[in-house]
């Protein structure tokens, strides 16, 4: 009874269907049509646009309780406008040959100022009961991979330069866009049965710059007035534009050109540089004269190089000389050679007498003559003049030789017959040293440091002399989790509580080198942990920032007056190094 009842019903609905020649395609909203003045229903809001895409004309239209706002407009090719009250439902369609589709439900919500789209089937229909997909994927691949993307106007999120949505089956706009390269944009449809796949590979938009300069290379390269580097200088990414490019270098004139730069090409560009300079060569026969050129000595004797066109004062020097001075004007491109005048020597006179006379004299340690004598031509200046004769003790005295002046000088000369030699009794004595040193107690205050980081401080006592000794005791006064280290899985924060520990006891020898100077070596225990705040159980030490065993230490000693000085350099096996100083003073003890 119940399969006699099913096919009766769809008996019933094929009979139905096939009377009916007027259905629905599709209804879809169209989010990219805007309308400029909607019409207003009674209670002036903004009607909805319905746009019915069909061929044929004569349609009647029954809406729902809500009507229709105005005329049914048949004047656009191939669509019918209708115009819906926000809220309306269904709808009703009639055609006097084409038969009635009834009680048509909108498959979406019909909102104010909104456009859609109705395509109706008209003719003999068969009905195929099929599900539709109002939405689907689009796989959109994009080059470069950091580009930005926007779909119907929304910015979409990238992820490896790959953007995977669903969306409204139907037309989309997109946009692809980044930095140096040609946005791209258009339209894509999604289909509701497959996935729509797509690749926007963008243009670049840029190229790059090269520049390089003669007659030399160096110089300073300037882009749209900002300092890129020097000649050769080849750019990364330019975006496709025209720059200013500008070379300077010291001695040549700034050169300026503008250069468009296009996509993917490398503009060369090589910027010849006048020179702005000349090349003199100055040569002066005294080849012991200073050459000063706008008082800056540039050479002795020779001197070529560049100098800027210009006014010029060049000047030789020489000590006892008079200097020469000449004016020089130099144009851009001079390569001239210029011969200097020497400095003149000033001369003054030394006239040397002795008693006895014969003496040799010397000059600066050079013979001149012998006493008496008038010396003349004796260029001004400082001299030490001695005299020498045999069987006298030679005689010296410094005088200053002045222009056109005789300086006058008479020396005496005294006997050096030789004393007769005696030998002295020869008596050994001990060897004594006064040094306040020689045998003294010392005290110093230490302080030291470690890279770790860590502060100690402690004392030194001691004796000095040839061979003395010496006891160091150092501590930061920090004994939190001595003895006690982490247990396997123990949780600790070296960033919150953490504190060290530092304990050192050495002793050892020291040996004076000198009376200013002593060295000492030591041995003894040494302990420096790094603690921390368990979770657990209090603190504890950490074992692979905890060094215990022995210290050795090695230091200096310097004695200024009563004054004492100390460096140290400490370690606790070959592992934890400190570096260590001290001051303090000595106390010399009776012998």
């Amino acid at each position: 009874m119940k399969k006699t009842l099913y096919f009766l019903l769809v008996y019933c609905f094929s009979l139905a269907v096939s009377a009916q020649e007027i259905s629905v395609k599709s209804f879809r909203q169209l989010p990219n049509e805007v309308i400029i003045n909607p019409v207003k229903n009674d209670n002036a809001q903004s009607c909805a646009l319905v746009k019915i895409v069909t061929t044929q004309r004569g349609f009647v239209f029954d809406p729902d309780g809500l009507g229709i706002c105005g005329n049914v407009d048949e004047s656009h090719d191939g669509e019918i406008w209708l115009w819906l009250p926000p809220g309306a439902r269904r709808i009703t369609i009639r055609h006097k040959d084409l038969g009635v589709l009834r009680e048509y439900e909108y498959p979406v919500a019909i909102e104010s100022a909104c456009t859609y789209e109705m395509v109706l089937v008209t003719g003999s229909v068969e009905v195929v009961v099929k599900q539709q997909n109002l939405n689907n994927w689009l796989v959109l691949t994009v080059n470069p991979p950091e580009a930005v993307v926007k779909i119907d106007g929304s910015m979409e999120v990238v992820k490896n330069g790959v953007v995977q949505k669903m969306y409204a089956v139907g037309s989309h706009t997109y946009e692809v866009f980044c930095d140096m390269y040609h946005p791209q944009q258009g339209t894509f449809v999604i289909s509701p049965d497959e996935t729509t796949e797509m690749q926007v590979k963008l243009k670049p938009n840029y190229g790059w710059l090269k520049v390089t300069s003669t007659p030399e290379s160096g110089a300073t390269v300037y882009l749209n007035s900002r300092k890129v580097g020097t000649t050769p200088w080849t750019s990364d990414k330019l975006a496709s534009n025209s720059y200013t490019v500008q070379v300077v270098k010291d001695m040549y004139q700034d050169v300026t050109k503008q250069v468009t730069v296009t996509d993917e090409k490398t503009a060369d560009v090589n910027l010849n540089m006048p020179a702005n300079f000349a090349e003199p060569t100055f040569v002066c026969k005294d080849a012991e004269a200073e050459i000063w050129i706008n008082n800056e000595k540039k050479g002795v004797g020779k001197w070529s190089g560049r100098l800027p066109a210009g006014d010029y004062r060049i000047e030789t020097r020489k000590p006892s000389h008079r200097s020469m001075q000449q004016s020089l004007t130099l144009n851009n491109g001079n390569t001239l050679t210029v011969t200097l005048q020497s400095p003149l020597p000033i001369y003054g006179s030394l006239n040397v007498s002795s008693e006895p006379f014969g003496a040799d004299i010397l000059l600066d340690g050079k013979k001149v003559g012998t006493t008496p004598k008038l010396i003349n031509n004796v260029l001004v200046g400082s001299y030490r003049v001695t005299v020498e004769k045999n069987g006298y003790k030679s005689v010296s005295r410094t005088v200053n030789v002045n222009e056109d002046k005789m300086t006058e000088l008479t020396l005496e000369m005294q006997s050096a017959v030789p004393e007769p030699r005696t030998t002295p009794a020869v008596t050994t004595m001990p060897t004594i040293d006064n040094s306040p040193f020689a045998n003294s107690l010392f005290f110093t205050l230490n302080g030291a440091y470690s890279p770790a980081p860590q502060w100690s401080g402690g004392f030194s006592i001691g004796q000095v002399k040839r061979w003395g000794w010496y006891l160091t005791a150092m501590t930061n006064f920090r004994y939190k989790g001595m003895g006690k280290s982490l247990k396997d899985g123990e949780i600790y924060d070296l960033t919150g509580n953490t504190s060290t520990t530092r304990i050192s006891v050495t002793a050892g020898a020291v040996f004076r080198t000198c009376k200013p100077l002593s060295v000492r070596l030591g041995a003894g225990f040494g302990y420096r942990a790094q603690n921390c705040e368990t979770v657990a159980d209090g603190w504890r030490s950490i074992p692979y920032r905890t060094y215990i065993g022995a210290d050795v230490e090695l230091g200096l000693l310097w004695h200024i007056k009563s004054f004492l000085l100390t460096t140290d350099v400490t370690t606790t096996n070959f592992k934890y190094v400190e570096f260590k100083l001290g001051m303090g003073f000595c106390l010399k003890l009776k012998k």
